[in-house]
């Protein structure tokens, strides 16, 4: 028996290079008992067949459709401009809808400072923690470097970090040669030390109750450590049995759950898990399935949101309802798997390399995407500061990309704010000369 060597759409790794003359294959149907025929259809006939009434009557409102460059009175281009919801009240209230957190729109490249974090040449990370930001560096000796609100630096951890830093409101945690290391605050000095602990590949750590943070890493969580006391203290599973397997990826949220990403009892996913206190036990339940586990997952301690997917963000989950929806994905070639994300409610930043300006923002929890501030050959991470209105991008030190030829490893730049009556169409890179996206009014 013959056999062919089919391949699927979906198989097919190479994307449209958005070439209008490429073809399709159609088929014919015969009429009166004469056969079919095959043919040939490019996508520029497609797109001249394609008849669009007036009214665009049978289009639902959101709706995005790629058109001939021009302006339509029934659409809006998909650019991610700023519109006022009178334009399109009922596409104001759909991508309005689920949006929390201040509606920050974007940021004031104007408005950019640059500063020089000590001697570190390269800055990889940034946070906040008891009202104070918490640096990591790649040079030797002062590789955690904490100051406060005016930049001064008033604390500096000398040992390695070969790790992210991990903040739950109690402590900062990273790990060296898989021994865990926390920065702690109390009656107003930091100090950090080991604690005790150790735990191998380091994914994250969550609060899970006033008194107890968890490690996460490659296994299911075993151990509570409380870092006021030093303490510790067995993890208990409902139904008295941890889930088998292991997983890639966990993160925090608002409201003390957490996820995880990897394959636990032989299913592969996102799981979401939660700490009753009452019955001083954890819970695990599968959210997602997929067929191979997702290999991004990010959140925050205080986010409303957590955003996962395979080599990019694809969907968002709304922690408090449990709604998962698919957000518009930014499709890269550097790598497999994703560097650096981060997010807290509707902003999301994520690079799939660190090397040279490839990153991505969100302001609108994926509804659209734009780059971030210029910065130097390296842009490490991107961090929204909620309480000073402030993005804050750290990496090499330069003054590439300066608007005002500045130098520095830090920049901060002021945060625009969406005003109540307005709404931020959907960015979507055109992908064919001559056209562009619309969304439906």
């Amino acid at each position: 028996m013959a056999t062919t060597n089919k391949i699927r759409p979906g198989e097919i790794a190479e994307q449209w290079d958005g070439d209008l003359t490429a073809k399709m294959h159609i088929h014919k149907p015969g009429v009166a008992g004469k056969p079919g025929k095959s043919m040939g259809i490019s996508v520029e006939q497609i797109l001249g067949a394609t008849k669009l009434p007036e009214a665009a009557a049978g289009i639902e409102t959101g709706s995005v459709l790629m058109l001939p460059t021009g302006t339509y009175a029934d659409y809006i281009e998909c650019d991610g401009g700023i519109h006022f919801d009178a334009e399109a009240p009922e596409l104001a209230v759909l991508l309005k809808s689920g949006i929390s957190g201040p509606q920050f729109a974007g940021f004031n490249a104007d408005s950019e400072e640059r500063s020089t974090l000590g001697a570190a040449v390269d800055v990889l990370q940034v946070l906040k923690f008891k009202g104070h930001y918490v640096y990591r560096t790649s040079t030797a000796g002062m590789q955690l470097i904490v100051t406060d609100s005016s930049g001064r630096v008033v604390y500096t951890a000398t040992g390695t970090v070969s790790t992210d830093l991990f903040a739950t409101d109690k402590a900062v945690y990273w790990s060296t040669s898989n021994s865990v290391y926390a920065l702690t605050y109390n009656n107003g000095v930091f100090s950090s030390g080991y604690t005790g602990q150790s735990v191998t590949e380091m994914k994250n750590v969550v609060a899970v109750t006033d008194k107890w943070d968890l490690f996460l890493y490659t296994n299911a969580p075993a151990t509570l450590y409380d870092p006021v006391l030093k303490s510790t203290s067995g993890v208990s599973w409902v139904g008295g049995v941890a889930p088998s397997g292991s997983y890639i990826a966990g993160c925090g949220s608002k409201g003390r759950k957490f996820y995880l990403s990897g394959t636990l009892n032989l299913a592969a996913g996102m799981f979401e898990c939660e700490y009753d206190e009452s019955m001083a036990a954890m819970s695990i339940k599968l959210l997602q399935p997929s067929n191979t586990p997702f290999t991004v997952l990010i959140g925050d301690r205080d986010s409303s949101a957590v955003y996962f997917g395979v080599s990019y963000p694809q969907y968002r989950l709304d922690v408090a309802s449990g709604v998962i929806f698919q957000i518009s994905s930014i499709h890269t070639s550097f790598s497999s798997t994703l560097t650096k994300g981060y997010a807290c409610d509707d902003f999301i930043f994520y690079t799939p390399t660190t090397a040279g300006n490839k990153a991505y923002i969100s302001f609108d929890g994926g509804r659209s995407w734009s780059s971030p501030p210029e910065f130097n050959a390296k842009l490490m991470y991107v961090y929204l500061d909620v309480d000073s209105a402030k993005l804050i991008t750290v990496g090499s030190l330069g003054s590439t990309g300066s608007v005002n030829s500045s130098t520095g490893n830090i920049q901060t730049n002021l945060l625009t704010m969406r005003a109540a009556d307005q709404f931020t169409a959907p960015r979507i890179k055109t992908i064919s000369e001559g056209h562009r996206f619309y969304v439906k009014k």
